[in-house]
């Protein structure tokens, strides 16, 4: 449960229900490259039970958070609990979509399981949303397994709509 929140361009701090305290920061490639293994984790931990929508081997993980990295640094967040790295989110400012153009696109978006529902997914959603509009974006666009319904639960509450079906895999987009 979210209480506070205090913000400047580089760190969101977020006081949640007792004494823990979120923060949603970007990382240097420096502190990237150490917390990689963490990273691929969480991602690992996030998926865990949807192996049909991920990379399911450590060293295909490792390059995937590698390209999301690259992609746009300074749209790479993480969120730590009391200093410990617990999600992370990443878009890039710059993807063109060839339906809907200029786009901020969420490429991946991962929370460990033990610390789902407690509000950390929704504080990453929303900061990757303000960088989108810090940045004058007008749409914030994603992709997700259509079996995965906590995240589409919380992408509806957040104001995204979906668009299409492909496969296995639902498009969405919010309009900012």
């Amino acid at each position: 449960m979210l209480s506070n929140i205090f913000c400047n361009s580089k760190i969101f701090i977020i006081v949640m229900q007792g004494e823990n305290l979120l923060q949603i920061t970007n990382l240097e490639r420096s502190e990237f490259l150490k917390l990689r293994s963490v990273l691929v984790d969480i991602y690992l931990s996030a998926y865990k039970d949807m192996p049909e929508y991920a990379y399911n081997k450590r060293k295909s993980v490792k390059s995937y958070m590698d390209w999301l990295f690259k992609g746009d640094p300074s749209g790479f967040f993480v969120a730590k609990l009391n200093d410990e790295v617990v999600g992370f989110i990443s878009c890039h400012r710059n993807w063109e979509d060839y339906r809907e153009g200029k786009v901020c696109e969420i490429h991946e978006f991962a929370v460990k399981e033990e610390y789902k529902g407690r509000g950390i997914g929704k504080a990453l959603l929303q900061r990757a949303i303000d960088y989108a509009i810090s940045l004058g974006r007008k749409k914030v666009t994603l992709w997700v397994g259509e079996g995965n319904e906590r995240a589409i639960n919380l992408y509806l509450k957040m104001g995204f709509k979906p668009l299409y079906k492909a496969g296995i895999w639902v498009r969405m987009k919010k309009e900012l």
